[in-house]
């Protein structure tokens, strides 16, 4: 019985040692990063939430290393610098989207949020096309977005309540909208803000969304001032996004008409 035993164990020592030199040898080609463990990788290493390790790691190994997930090598880029560059300058090598089992199976090979090649550049194409014929862009929709602001606004009355870089936010863990306010407290845009991506895979949409999303603000908020609906509620930006990847963001507000 000692004998089998042993040989087993020494076979697995064996494998071990293969297979941990094997994962050395594909690091020696990667960006830096933490060591992983065999099989599991980085999986059991630092925070469950994966951008906080990643903040951490940044500090430690620079903007772009590597963590494994499993025996899968991934390439993080980490801050707003490294995250222009690829998708707007290196866009070429950096446009394709890698294979998501979940997206594969709902689309069926539709659409253009995990399709590459020619097939994507055609129904990027046509969903443009589409949206600039549904008037994104033009004069008359910022007309029937304005309408729609106005029913909200009555339907509010009637009832009367209802992307993290140190280096380029004042305050990037709180809610803050200094963070779009210049020194004369004029609003400004912010080149950190990527709210719809960058480079050949921004959302062809983005012209129509931002356009819905200012006329809607701007209508609301020159209307009411808008406040938690408990008074001891507070914006955890980290909370809010653990609970929008868990089950979606729900969170009470409350609107009160401007005198």
């Amino acid at each position: 019985m000692e004998a089998p035993a042993l040989y087993l164990g020494l076979f697995v020592l064996i494998f071990l040692l293969i297979f941990t030199w094997r994962m050395h040898r594909r690091r020696l080609s990667l960006p830096p990063g933490p060591i992983p463990l065999p099989f599991v990788g980085n999986l059991f290493q630092g925070s469950f939430l994966i951008y906080e390790s990643y903040l951490k790691l940044c500090k430690q190994y620079g903007p772009v290393f590597t963590v494994w997930l499993g025996n899968t090598p991934v390439v993080v880029l980490c801050g707003y610098s490294v995250v222009k560059d690829a998708l707007i300058n290196y866009s070429h090598r950096f446009s394709d989207r890698g294979p998501l089992p979940i997206t594969a199976r709902l689309a069926k090979g539709y659409g253009i949020i995990g399709t590459n090649g020619e097939h994507w550049r055609h129904t990027r194409r046509f969903a443009i096309t589409t949206l600039r014929n549904f008037g994104m862009g033009k004069r008359s929709m910022e007309q029937r977005v304005q309408e729609e602001a106005e029913h909200l606004i009555k339907a509010i009355e009637a009832t009367r309540s209802v992307l993290a870089d140190p280096d380029c936010w004042k305050t990037p863990y709180d809610f803050n909208p200094e963070n779009f306010l210049d020194q004369n407290g004029l609003f400004c845009t912010h080149d950190a803000w990527m709210p719809f991506s960058a480079g050949k895979r921004i959302c062809p949409g983005e012209g129509l969304a931002r356009m819905e999303v200012f006329l809607f603000l701007t209508a609301l908020l020159q209307k009411f001032t808008i406040k938690p609906a408990n008074p001891s509620d507070t914006y955890d930006l980290w909370t809010l996004r653990r609970a929008f990847r868990k089950k979606g963001l729900s969170y009470c507000l409350s609107a009160y008409p401007r005198t």
